[in-house]
């Protein structure tokens, strides 16, 4: 649609990384005064608005208004979910397997982000076919990649309740958490180090 090459299409994702490292730096040190729960909400939120925003491409859309705006939302949105997501990874979680656990919780977010891209590339995929016989092959495209965002925002909305439902306020950097479990385990030491860890992000 915009027949952009290599390099321009490349460069037009720029904005869109550098407010999301933005977003996540932010995050750091807002996250431990406001626990973790109505961080990721609100990040769930912008995200999904930014897909639905995508949604509404056509072939005439311009890049800016079309494009860039709405990544930019997006950008915001998951930048805000990934520091709060690492801390309810590991937070109560003993120094000696932080490692481990970290580990898992990447892991578990690089396989979730291909499964969803290919989910959602499936969605456009079949969406554009089904378009090819009775539309041009620009708003074939189009109207997949749209469909595929559409359903993007649904899933994203979906964890929003999840959120706020499984995940638990952890406490902010000025309190300490119970020093004991039931059975008289220090659990003080994995959180502290994982609040630290997060106040320490640049």
């Amino acid at each position: 649609m915009l027949h952009y090459g290599p390099f321009k299409a490349g460069a037009a994702f720029l904005p869109a990384t550098v407010v999301m490292m933005g977003a996540a730096g932010v995050m750091s040190k807002l996250v431990v005064r406001t626990g973790v729960r109505s961080v990721i909400a609100t990040g769930g939120l912008l995200a999904a608005a930014g897909m639905l925003l995508l949604s509404r491409l056509t072939v005439d859309s311009s890049f800016v208004s079309g494009v860039m705006l709405p990544m930019m939302l997006l950008s915001v949105g998951l930048g805000m979910t990934f520091v709060p997501l690492t801390l309810s990874a590991v937070s109560g979680v003993e120094e000696a397997h932080s490692g481990l656990v970290s580990g898992i919780s990447t892991t578990a977010s690089q396989v979730g982000g291909s499964v969803g891209l290919a989910v959602l590339a499936t969605i456009a995929a079949t969406s554009s076919r089904g378009q090819l016989a009775t539309h041009p092959v620009a708003v074939a495209l189009t109207t997949g990649y749209t469909d595929a965002f559409r359903a993007g925002a649904v899933i994203i909305l979906l964890a929003v309740p999840l959120a706020l439902v499984l995940l638990r306020l952890r406490p902010s950097a000025g309190t300490k958490p119970d020093a004991t479990d039931n059975h008289g385990t220090d659990n003080t030491s994995g959180t502290d180090t994982a609040l630290d860890a997060v106040a320490a992000t640049p």
